[in-house]
């Protein structure tokens, strides 16, 4: 019995370590895109600032190129099981991008915003309804999900079986789907 104690004690440190979340230094940004199945959380702060949550910044990619930071699960091969999620505090953005199964989700407080642009492709999905946007782009493709809220003009665009939904009472909406896709209303 006094043998366990030891164990469990170093078991306890290891999951501690394991959950410990993990601020990484970035350049400014002015987009997100996520994907290959990580877990991204939008919320508004004065300054810029990301933090990887649960995952480890060795095996997956959370970097600035260019204007937007990049966020990716894993840098090749995932370890079995493996998971990203990621906290991202930023006083705006114009772009937002997931892909291959990754989930953005805006969360809490934000201030209205002149111009979005919302994209989800492959099975991506993006929840941008907590930022108010006067201007808004939706595109969702090949089972990605668009959820947005619109205050003035939105163009939607939805194919291949993606679907955007909008709050708000946009004045001006310009909507397509195709190939099964469809762009509806949530209010």
């Amino acid at each position: 019995m006094k043998a366990a104690l030891p164990l469990f004690a170093a078991a306890v440190v290891i999951s501690t370590a394991a959950l410990a979340a993990t601020t990484v230094p970035v350049g400014h940004f002015d987009g997100i895109h996520a994907t290959d199945g990580a877990s991204v959380t939008i919320r508004h702060g004065a300054t810029q600032q990301v933090t990887i949550v649960k995952g480890d910044p060795q095996i997956s990619v959370v970097e600035v190129r260019g204007n937007a930071l990049e966020i990716s699960t894993c840098r090749h091969t995932c370890p079995r099981e493996y998971g990203l999620e990621v906290v991202v505090t930023t006083p705006n953005l114009d772009a937002i991008s997931v892909e291959d199964g990754a989930v953005i989700d805006a969360q809490g407080n934000f201030p209205a915003q002149d111009r979005l642009a919302v994209k989800a492709d492959d099975g991506g999905r993006a929840d941008t309804r907590a930022i108010p946007v006067a201007h808004l782009e939706a595109d969702a493709t090949d089972g990605g999900e668009v959820d947005v809220r619109a205050t003035a003009a939105i163009i939607a665009k939805a194919d291949e079986g993606g679907a955007v939904r909008y709050w708000g009472k946009p004045a001006s909406n310009v909507s397509r789907a195709s190939d099964g896709g469809s762009v509806s209303s949530g209010d």
